[in-house]
């Protein structure tokens, strides 16, 4: 999934590429705060609450992202998977209270990117509930030891996953949309949901 990484203006130029340690540290506090305070429903500023948004769909998609190394990795116990099922529902929980504390709109483009980001996580949970919680039982089995059963969970999995990849797709136009609207541009880069998850190891 492409997701735009926003690239933080706050008085910086391009010479953030050569940002020292310390400029660095700088600029991951001031991205903590735009977090925060979006979490606390007191972004009053579009390209902020934007970043909010972002921020806590690609925590949910690096968690979904994780079940996937997982499941390449035949030796894992169902204990790992369980977790970031447990993780992917905390969190998705935790992003709609945050969003409801934004039902009132003050941007341009607000309720739309708000309902499809809605949608959006709505389609991980339900492929999560849906099929995920089932298929992790098989993940450990070989594929070529799978029974027809098994086989035909994952392809109704497969087939649901082109729903939720439309989506994505639509929020992805979504995010342009809002930030047009809002007088914004977006950085032509994508977050590394990868790089993220290493991140996140170490």
């Amino acid at each position: 999934m492409k997701k735009i990484l926003l690239i933080l203006a706050l008085s910086l130029s391009s010479s953030i590429v050569l940002a020292s340690v310390n400029s660095q540290s700088h600029i991951a506090e001031k991205y903590d705060s735009i977090i925060e305070e979006f979490d606390n429903g007191k972004s009053i500023d579009a390209e902020n609450f934007f970043r909010g948004v972002v921020e806590h769909v690609v925590r949910i998609e690096v968690l979904f992202r994780k079940i996937e190394i997982l499941d390449s990795i035949q030796t894992t116990p169902i204990g790992p998977f369980k977790k970031c099922i447990e993780d992917i529902s905390s969190e998705s929980k935790d992003f709609k209270k945050i969003l409801a504390k934004y039902e009132k709109p003050i941007f341009e483009y607000q309720n739309a990117f708000v309902s499809l980001t809605h949608k959006w996580v709505n389609e991980i949970m339900y492929m999560i509930d849906t099929h995920i919680s089932k298929l992790i039982a098989f993940y450990i089995i070989k594929d070529e030891d799978w029974t027809d059963d098994q086989i035909a969970l994952y392809d109704f999995y497969a087939e649901d996953y082109k729903v939720y990849a439309a989506i994505d797709d639509l929020w992805v136009e979504a995010q342009y949309t809002f930030a047009e609207k809002n007088d914004f541009e977006l950085a032509e880069e994508e977050i590394n949901v990868n790089d993220r998850i290493e991140n996140e190891k170490e």
